[in-house]
């Protein structure tokens, strides 16, 4: 289970989706 990498990949989109 990579529940920690489930929420990186979020926080990532997060993070980039709030850039643009």
């Amino acid at each position: 289970m990579s529940i920690w990498l489930f929420s990186a990949r979020s926080s990532l989109e997060l993070a980039i989706g709030r850039e643009r």
